[in-house]
């Protein structure tokens, strides 16, 4: 932690399996959107000042989202990032133009497939599938992507069964971002506790194996129904790592606490990381997930989730609460 950091912020620790996490001086793993439908794109030389600035925070991971293959700056930015060591994963649409443009990625870069747009199609399975395929062929490693909406966790199990079935070698469940594009998803297409109970009993008639696949899991109501008996990976600890692990930069260089807390901490194109996340707006962030939400009060289970994902909470409850949308309610022993 910086010198005169905890003069900003009440003194906490998230406790996880005996490992303290401080506030930490940048964050570990960040999301870019370089090309939302409708937004206006930064120009090569902007891009690459970011990726300097990333570089000299020394961020650990960067995932590369919104069509990063449409923009015509992404190779020296991509060459700039994988000399520092950072791990770089890049998500891929199903436009032809973004799949004419694979060749241009070389070294190691994870490839992921968006399987949202090919489900939003006619056979959409069926395509996906070709597309996994298509990719082999070309000899292309991808790994699988997926936010699912509400009502859509039944194609769930489909998805895990494909993944097995072509050898995919990961297959990700992030959590829900909100304002990437010019219509920011609603409450309505959220998943909701309802979807849970849905997939419970879909799981109860026809369990799945989720051994043979490398599921990376973000939310803790999700992981739990499909590793009951643990296991598996939660891409996040000790509760909501928003503004502190975590961190996410908008198309315009905003850097928010992350993809799924619509606050600017300030802009990269102006400042540096390192100032961004000691700035007082980061630690008023840090401070209000410090503070256990009312309708978590005597919860069984607050020390392991600590609240869930608290940034989709403040936006799309209506009332005061402050817990995971997809926690239905505070759990007695």
């Amino acid at each position: 932690m910086k010198e005169g950091s905890s003069t900003l912020l009440p003194s906490f620790i998230w406790k996880i399996n005996g490992m303290s996490l401080d506030n930490l001086d940048a964050p570990l793993r960040m999301t870019w959107d370089l090309c939302p439908e409708g937004q206006a794109q930064l120009t090569d030389d902007e891009l690459l000042l970011i990726a300097d600035r990333l570089v000299d925070a020394g961020i650990f991971s960067l995932l590369l989202d919104e069509r990063p293959l449409l923009h015509p700056g992404l190779p020296p930015v991509l060459e700039r990032l994988s000399n520092s060591g950072c791990q770089i994963a890049l998500v891929l649409g199903n436009s032809q133009p973004e799949w004419n443009r694979l060749d241009r990625i070389a070294g190691q870069i994870s490839l992921f497939v968006d399987a949202s747009p090919w489900l939003a199609q006619p056979d959409g399975l069926q395509g996906l599938e070709k597309a996994f395929v298509h990719l082999e062929n070309r000899r292309k490693q991808v790994s699988m992507f997926w936010v699912p909406g509400n009502g859509q966790l039944r194609y769930l199990p489909l998805l895990l069964e494909l993944c097995a079935r072509l050898r995919v070698p990961r297959f990700k469940l992030p959590n829900r971002k909100i304002g990437a594009n010019p219509e920011p998803v609603g409450p309505a297409g959220l998943l909701q506790p309802d979807d849970l109970d849905e997939l419970k009993l879909l799981l109860g008639k026809q369990p799945i194996n989720t051994e043979n696949v490398n599921l990376e899991v973000h939310d803790l109501f999700l992981w739990e129904l499909l590793f009951p008996q643990g296991g598996g990976q939660r891409s996040e600890y000790g509760g909501c790592q928003a503004g502190n692990s975590l961190g996410h930069i908008a198309v315009n260089g905003d850097v928010w606490p992350c993809s799924s807390w619509r606050d600017s901490l300030g802009n990269l194109l102006q400042q540096d990381l390192a100032t961004l996340w000691d700035s007082p707006q980061r630690y008023r962030v840090r401070a209000e997930i410090a503070v256990e939400p009312d309708d978590c009060a005597g919860c069984h289970d607050y020390p392991i989730c600590f609240g869930g994902c608290r940034g989709l909470s403040r936006s799309f409850r209506s009332d005061s609460a402050r817990r995971d949308l997809l926690c239905d309610g505070p759990r007695k022993k």
